[in-house]
């Protein structure tokens, strides 16, 4: 049976994907930039493949990684909605 997967790692692997930066990501969940880097590398683990790589110096989701974030939607959005409510 699968373990159910970690939403941290979800939501650090879609603030990445949208910002296109560690560091951004970081500052935008009060994180440093290596929590960041080791929750996608759990998150990639996890799913046994790379889900980021980088172009020119910014980090873009694979095909498998655009895929989960298609998956995921706006998930993450509506989610900060309801917490400013």
């Amino acid at each position: 049976m699968r373990h159910a997967p970690s939403m941290t790692g979800f939501r650090v692997f879609e603030a990445v994907c949208r910002h296109g930066s560690l560091s951004a990501a970081a500052q935008e969940l009060c994180v440093t930039p290596a929590a960041i880097s080791h929750r996608l590398r759990e998150l990639e683990a996890r799913c046994g493949i790379p889900l980021v790589h980088r172009v020119d110096g910014r980090f873009v989701a694979t095909e498998t990684g655009r895929q989960i974030t298609e998956a995921l939607g706006d998930a993450f959005q509506r989610i900060r909605i309801a917490d400013d409510l």
